[in-house]
């Protein structure tokens, strides 16, 4: 199946739609929209950031205003489930309930709302980082959420996993666990879940130009652990284009060549061999470097 792309624009920390929220300007936030679904986005995410007064009904009016754009799925994140009920009321399409911020800390209500909605649920692997090795992770998912969410009414087709990479810049292990987890989880269960990452989470903290070669290698190397959505910056144009190149398995170029080396390192669990790259192409330099950095060979600050 294609990866699921969710653009992920309407977030808080994103200064062009904080702008828009702090201006009530709907032009802005309409902008914003149409932006990321002329480049094909399969659903918008909106992040409000911490839960805050008010929250309820900033959302109510960002998601009256981005629905009238938007006919893709829309995605909520919030810990404020008050807001939450309010989004799943206006919300005509199909919706996607986020519970993967790090304030949340009871998953029920969360869970209610997606079973009566009929929405899409998001869970975190690891709430506040934890547990923090791959194989206990793996054990969470497999033993507690996914059990949890069944008996919840949840259908399969229905929950996604968050994988919840740690930020490379702060901590050289946390995006390495993540697809250890998701191997793990393939190799164990006959059905596992379907997985999810945001993307922007791996590279909190890195300088700006690092930041779009983290994203783009990281959802290469996902790919080739199965993952099933990443909510993304859809105006990425060289990270669309990874993706284009992966799933159309593009074996005519150089870029394609080397995505798909990086994906059959990540299944068998090393890093790129000297074969696998051009070291006359600075492109191909750059990703392998930065699957390094990813596989926490090297630390952010050595890279």
């Amino acid at each position: 199946m294609p990866l699921w792309i969710i653009g992920d624009r309407l977030r808080i920390d994103n200064p062009d739609f904080a702008h828009a929220l702090r201006m009530r300007n709907p032009s802005l936030v309409e902008e914003l929209v149409r932006q990321q679904v002329d480049t094909g986005v399969g659903g918008l995410l909106v992040d409000l950031g911490a839960e805050h007064a008010g929250q309820a009904q900033v959302m109510n009016w960002v998601l009256q205003v981005a629905q009238a754009e938007a006919p893709v799925p829309l995605a909520v994140r919030t810990a404020d489930i008050e807001a939450l009920r309010l989004a799943a009321g206006r919300v005509r399409r199909s919706l996607m309930v986020d519970a993967t911020a790090p304030t949340v800390q009871d998953w029920r209500p969360f869970l209610r709302l997606a079973r009566e909605k009929e929405a899409y649920l998001v869970l975190p692997a690891a709430p506040g980082g934890r547990p923090a090795e791959a194989a206990s992770r793996a054990r969470y998912v497999a033993r507690q959420l996914l059990p949890w969410a069944q008996q919840a009414g949840i259908a399969p087709d229905r929950l996604f996993v968050d994988i919840c990479p740690a930020a490379v810049a702060h901590d050289r292990a946390g995006a390495p666990v993540a697809i250890e987890m998701m191997l793990l989880l393939r190799q164990v269960l006959q059905h596992p879940p379907q997985l999810l990452v945001h993307l922007a989470e791996v590279s909190a903290g890195a300088a700006g130009p690092h930041q779009r070669l983290i994203h783009r290698t990281y959802l290469a190397m996902l790919l080739g652990a199965g993952l099933d959505a990443a909510v993304v910056d859809p105006l990425d144009e060289q990270l669309r284009r990874s993706v284009r190149v992966v799933e159309q398995r593009d074996s005519a170029s150089s870029l394609g060549r080397l995505l798909a080396s990086v994906q059959q390192a990540v299944c068998e669990e090393r890093g790129l061999r000297p074969d696998d790259l051009d070291p006359a192409d600075p492109e191909q330099q750059a990703i392998a470097k930065t699957v390094r950095l990813l596989r926490g060979e090297v630390a952010y600050r050595d890279w």
